[in-house]
């Protein structure tokens, strides 16, 4: 399998012919298939498919806080996983699981366009996609544990939970976060963003865009993650003036109109610094330590938006997600109403003017949607074994 793999990749993993890559992903998948067939694999359950999902949503969001070409950035957030070999086992199999879905995907695609028209120009894309995917499942399958564990060292500090972070916070961390960064004239305005969007770090990246409605402010963000129907192209909703420090809401109300960007990168390094002067961390680190991030903010809206009563299609709205079932790994579940924590705070997103490009799945269907698609290929006489 691993031969295989690293052959493939020996050869130019992602040639620029249609028929090369096609081929290229055919090779990957047949040593795949043939793996799962040597050990007796069985299809997933949809259990198994929604805790795919959660890990999957771990890495990805650990990913964004590290810098670095993708191979590494992966190595070093499996990493953060590499000190227990079950739990590593796991995370691998969560990305192993997406990375042959999407390319199965994309060569369905792509061979049900060979020898035809392709008026809609359809062919170039999916050659483009799937040049990318065949990297990202290469480097899925390539993942070695001691090589994970030698990338973070001595140092290496595990994964922490986004929710467990959240109940260490004191009450007013975010109030005392956005007065430590107004006076930045490069990031404050995006932090304050963060805090009251829940954005990604990369959507910031886009350029979001603000314009006063009278007294509130709209907001529209251009969607970070979109692939095979994940994510949303765009969303828009209104923030009462409670939703952002005086300062911010003074800004965007004297120009009327502006857009307010940041590099990811640089924004999750002026984070950690930010972070490092209010919750300074003991050397060498240690478990109860706080450390802010970006996906902190989007961890801590969610929870705000649930104690509110939203429902979970709604909160998937307001974070740019395309499955309600994506929400139930965000956030902690403080109560609602009367029993609602004091770390939360009244949400100031307008509810009924919260606008996606599609609509949000249900979350009760998630599951059986992957598993009619899986059937769908099956019909369709490409191999499903993984």
């Amino acid at each position: 399998m691993r031969n295989a793999i690293e052959a493939v990749f020996a050869n130019e993993v992602a040639p620029h012919t249609m028929e090369g890559v096609i081929e290229a992903a055919q090779t990957l998948l047949n040593a795949v298939d043939a793996a799962r067939e040597a050990r007796k694999d069985t299809e997933p359950k949809p259990s198994s498919l929604e805790d795919y999902e959660r890990k999957q949503l771990l890495v990805d969001e650990a990913m964004e806080e590290v810098q670095g070409s993708y191979g590494d950035r992966l190595v070093r957030v499996m990493g953060g996983w590499a000190g227990k070999a079950q739990t590593f086992r796991a995370m691998r199999s969560a990305l192993r699981h997406r990375a042959v879905s999407a390319v199965r995907s994309s060569l369905r695609v792509l061979t049900s366009l060979q020898g035809k028209p392709d008026f809609l120009g359809l062919r170039p894309a999916v050659v483009k996609q799937l040049q990318q995917e065949l990297p990202t499942l290469g480097h899925a399958y390539l993942l070695d544990r001691d090589v994970c564990l030698a990338a973070v060292g001595c140092k290496s500090e595990p994964a922490s939970s986004k929710s467990r972070m959240l109940k260490r916070l004191p009450m007013g961390w975010r109030e005392g976060f956005l007065e430590a960064v107004a006076s930045s004239a490069q990031y404050a305005m995006p932090c304050a963003l963060l805090d009251a969007c829940g954005l990604r770090p990369v959507e910031l990246e886009k350029g979001v865009a603000m314009e006063m409605k009278g007294d509130r402010i709209q907001v529209r963000i251009e969607g970070g993650k979109v692939r095979d129907g994940a994510g949303q192209p765009w969303r828009q909703f209104e923030l009462t003036r409670e939703a952002l420090p005086a300062w911010a809401y003074d800004k965007v109300n004297q120009a009327t109109a502006l857009t307010v960007s940041a590099d990811p990168d640089a924004l999750r390094a002026f984070i950690g610094r930010v972070s490092e002067k209010l919750f300074p961390r003991h050397d060498p680190p240690r478990a109860n330590d706080i450390l802010l991030s970006a996906y902190l903010f989007r961890h801590a809206l969610v929870s705000d938006l649930r104690a509110e009563g939203w429902d979970s299609a709604d909160i998937a709205a307001v974070i740019g997600e395309s499955s309600a079932q994506t929400t139930k790994w965000y956030g902690v579940n403080w109560g609602t109403g009367g029993r609602r924590s004091h770390k939360t705070r009244v949400a100031s997103i307008v509810k009924d003017t919260v606008q996606t490009a599609r609509p949000v799945r249900p979350a009760s269907t998630a599951g059986l949607d992957m598993l009619k698609e899986a059937s769908n290929r099956s019909r369709s006489g490409v191999s499903l074994r993984r």
